[in-house]
């Protein structure tokens, strides 16, 4: 009862914001849930998602596994609305990656916690960025570029002032410094 009403908190929590939910660690995997892998583009998640609740939709079952397809159609939405969002799939992929690291720290120090872990290395969840990604990361190049660029003009605007200051000093007052 407490997983549910967690989860029911939760769920609310994101529809206020317009954001999904964030994940639960107890969760499956969502990439694993949808049976794409973590280099999945956004339409290869669209259509893992949609033929896994065509199958799966609580109207297409019987009576008896309705509560069943119930809560496996709220997990696959979540699942579909936290990967389909560049955003919350960033964050999502960091939590995984987190995860996945500290399994593999208590695998090496707990004595084979999780021996399956060990050894892999941990950019095995990195993907390719998408082009909006691409984008966005040009575009804060770009910016950072400008800004260094503005910064040194102004730097030097500053010193060549303080030299035509000084300068000016010395014609009028004769001071060698």
């Amino acid at each position: 009862m407490a997983d549910g009403a967690s989860s029911g908190r939760r769920a609310e929590a994101g529809a206020r914001s317009g954001q999904p939910p964030p994940p639960d660690l107890d969760d499956p995997n969502y990439y694993e849930l949808l049976g794409v892998t973590f280099a999945a583009s956004a339409e290869e998640i669209r259509r893992a998602y949609r033929s896994a609740i065509k199958e799966i939709h609580p109207d297409r079952q019987r009576t008896e596994g309705r509560a069943r397809a119930e809560e496996a159609a709220k997990l696959l939405n979540r699942a579909y609305a936290t990967l389909s969002k560049p955003a919350a799939r960033r964050a999502y992929d960091q939590t995984i990656q987190a995860q996945v690291i500290q399994d593999q720290i208590m695998g090496r120090y707990v004595g084979g916690f999780m021996p399956e872990m060990q050894g892999q290395p941990t950019n095995q969840f990195r993907r390719p960025p998408s082009a909006a990604e691409r984008r966005e990361q040009a575009r804060a190049n770009r910016s950072a570029l400008v800004t260094l660029a503005i910064a040194f003009l102004v730097l030097v605007a500053l010193v060549v002032g303080i030299v035509l200051l000084f300068a000016l000093i010395e014609a009028l007052f004769g001071l060698v410094l």
